[in-house]
C-alpha cells in the first residue's frame, strides 16, 4: 500500500470487526499504528 491507497467495501453481515492499520519505512520496525473497532447494523 502506498499513500495513495484506500481500503474499500460494502460490509453484507452485520457484526464488530475490529482491525489494525500499520505503517513501515522500509524497516521492520512499525512507524505508525492505529486501531479501529467497526460496528455494522443491520439495513
Amino acid at each position: 500500500m502506498c499513500d495513495t491507497d484506500a481500503i474499500t467495501g460494502i460490509p453484507t453481515t452485520p457484526g464488530t470487526s475490529r482491525f489494525t492499520i500499520t505503517a513501515h519505512d522500509g524497516d521492520l520496525a512499525s512507524d505508525a499504528a492505529i486501531s479501529y473497532h467497526l460496528g455494522v447494523s443491520p439495513a
